[in-house]
């Protein structure tokens, strides 16, 4: 399937630092493929992306197919959210210790007040409180130490919203709203599963869980669920999950319900097996093609502001099959309504 949208490139004359110029716009559709990014001509990025402040490497051997955003890259088949990753073992997985047993009510409680406590993951001093990489004041860049990390270091610049490594980027699914965070099924929240992924609070499927963020107020994020492809196509999903399938030459289709705020949504499509290759494409409710992602030899991300209200339809296509069967995992990884902001620009990012 080669489907070939129309887009507008996006493209300006720079005037932002790194922690200046933030956006809330979403009158029009952005978006970044791992075409677009790929593809980019690195003069029109803005902010500008200054190779002493990159490092390591030059800012596009980190672009190549050989690095991170590849099939070696940490989205990639040999990465952490692989088959070879925590989400196929499981060593990993809380509920195959504290789910599946009856405990004494004390001990419950022991373990529900023990995920609150100083530095555990769902308290106000872990990745989800006001210290984290999703604090207002770190993600953009307002206080240290996220405000000295992206005044000196622009690789880290680009891993927020359309950035170059945004899909590597904390609101990616390797941040801590991913499935390899306490949200997801590896994670502190303390839910059991039941047979198609949701999670169970006794009997009641749960979908959200509150936390202490700083200690005067609370923020209430989605739990990242790990859906069997039969049932996640047969539902309408949030922007909090991930499956996996094994695809012979069909394709794959799944429905995205409008949330009632905006936010900036992460696609990535992890091939199980290193030789396959895939399409991913997103459609409006309609079915209207928004933006396809098939760039050879590259893990294939899409990265787009939603708003408010807006169903999706996600696309898996595969293109080449090293076997009879191939298999995928699909992250879907929404920046939820505490990060909506982007100042970001260039010819990666394209509208719709």
């Amino acid at each position: 399937m080669i489907i070939i949208p129309l887009f507008i490139v996006i493209s300006h004359a720079c005037s932002n630092s790194a922690n200046t110029g933030w956006s809330n716009n979403y009158s029009k559709m952005l978006i970044t493929t791992a075409n677009s990014i790929t593809n980019v001509d690195l003069n029109t990025v803005c902010p500008k992306i200054d190779p002493a402040k990159v490092p390591g490497l030059p800012p596009y051997q980190y672009l190549s197919s050989s690095s991170c955003l590849g099939y070696l890259g940490p989205l990639g088949p040999y990465g952490p959210l692989s088959s070879l990753g925590p989400l196929s073992n499981p060593f990993w997985y809380p509920s195959n210790y504290f789910g599946q047993i009856q405990l004494p009510t004390n001990i419950q409680q022991i373990i529900q007040w023990s995920q609150i406590q100083y530095g555990a993951p769902m308290s106000k001093d872990g990745p989800l409180g006001y210290k984290g990489p999703l604090a207002t004041t770190q993600y953009y860049g307002q206080q240290d130490p996220g405000k000295t990390l992206f005044e000196s270091n622009d690789f880290a610049v680009q891993l927020r919203a359309f950035g170059l490594w945004s899909a590597l980027g904390p609101i990616g699914p390797l941040g801590p709203l991913g499935p390899l965070g306490p949200l997801g099924p590896i994670g502190d929240h303390g839910y059991s599963v039941d047979l198609n992924g949701n999670y169970l609070n006794g009997t009641k499927i749960v979908k959200t869980v509150t936390i202490d963020y700083d200690g005067s107020s609370t923020r209430t994020y989605p739990l990242y669920e790990f859906y069997q492809s039969s049932y996640a196509k047969t539902i309408q999903l949030d922007t909090s999950f991930l499956v996996e399938s094994d695809v012979c030459q069909g394709d794959d289709a799944y429905q995205i319900g409008g949330l009632p705020f905006n936010q900036i949504v992460t696609f990535v499509l992890t091939p199980l097996l290193a030789l396959d290759s895939y399409s991913l494409i997103l459609q409006d409710q309609f079915g209207k093609v928004l933006a396809q992602s098939n760039a050879d030899n590259y893990i294939q991300t899409i990265q787009v502001n939603v708003k408010m209200n807006t169903k999706l339809s996600v696309i898996v296509h595969p293109i080449f099959l090293s076997t009879t069967i191939g298999s995928y995992r699909l992250f879907v990884t929404g920046s939820t309504q505490y990060i909506t902001q982007y100042n970001i620009s260039g010819n990666q990012i394209q509208s719709n």
